[in-house]
């Protein structure tokens, strides 16, 4: 029976161990180029607790197959470093330093997403008690308002400097010598704008970046919800392919987008 189990396990490991190899390489491969990869970069930490699980299954039987987890989990310990933020903060040889922070606000919770009372001001406080230089807010739409816009301003009043452009915005306690934005191609939900700061005797160009949303609609929401609940049989395909399908589309828009970025960080005149 435990030589059974073993090759049943042992299938498992090689599909579990394939697949966090393939993780891995997830931000080299273009997604335009196999998109299968970028789905296993988004696993990556499933495939990693499973490769876990899978690892002490092979020691508590003393087998040598254990050895094979322990090399592959090794290997990825450059992609563990990034995704869980474990390298160490690096200072150069500098006179000056830039302290920002990065927000996705989500409208300042005008839906009441949060099921929050008062969020949008713990938000403002938030925002205003950072200190630091510059805040790059993501979902910043004010839909037209000219009021609610001035408002906001009014209330993020630590920040006498700012560049507001579709849903993205940049408010800062530095002067903001030049700002700009990029325009993608029509149908994608994106957004980067730019703005530059002298620092010393530098001037450095900073981006604040919104990629392509997965748009997840109800329905996929509600699968995600429901699928550790238990799904029927005929549910969950369907609901793994519209899942699945949203965020293939995704990072192919994400790869052609970040392509984009990158060839106008390349034609900047500051770092």
């Amino acid at each position: 029976m435990l030589k059974i189990l073993d090759k049943i396990v042992y299938i498992v490991s090689l599909i579990a161990a394939f697949g966090l190899i393939g993780a891995y390489l997830s931000p080299i491969i273009n997604p335009n180029t196999f998109v299968f990869f970028s789905l296993l970069g988004l696993a990556y930490p499933y495939l990693l607790i499973g490769n876990f699980i899978l690892l002490l299954y092979w020691i508590f039987r003393w087998k040598r197959r254990a050895w094979q987890i322990v090399v592959v989990i090794a290997i990825g310990y450059p992609t563990f470093r990034t995704y869980y933020g474990t390298a160490k903060t690096e200072t150069g040889d500098v006179s000056y330093d830039l302290s920002l922070l990065s927000y996705n606000i989500r409208y300042f919770d005008v839906y009441g997403w949060s099921n929050q009372k008062n969020t949008r001001e713990k938000l403002f406080n938030y925002l205003n008690k950072f200190d630091g230089d510059v805040i790059c807010l993501q979902e910043f739409l004010m839909n037209g308002n000219p009021d609610r816009r001035k408002t906001v301003i009014e209330q993020l009043h630590t920040y006498p400097y700012y560049y507001i452009e579709k849903d993205m915005a940049i408010f800062s306690r530095l002067p903001i010598l030049h700002k700009g934005h990029l325009t993608f191609a029509p149908g994608y939900s994106s957004s980067c704008i730019y703005g530059d700061f002298k620092l010393g005797k530098d001037t450095v160009r900073l981006y604040s970046v919104h990629l392509e949303s997965y748009k997840l609609g109800k329905k996929e929401r509600q699968f995600m919800k429901e699928i550790s609940s238990g799904l029927k049989g005929n549910d969950i395909p369907e609901g793994v392919k519209n899942l699945t399908t949203r965020l293939m589309i995704a990072n192919k828009n994400r790869a052609h987008q970040a392509e984009e970025i990158q060839r106008h960080i390349d034609g900047s005149p500051y770092p």
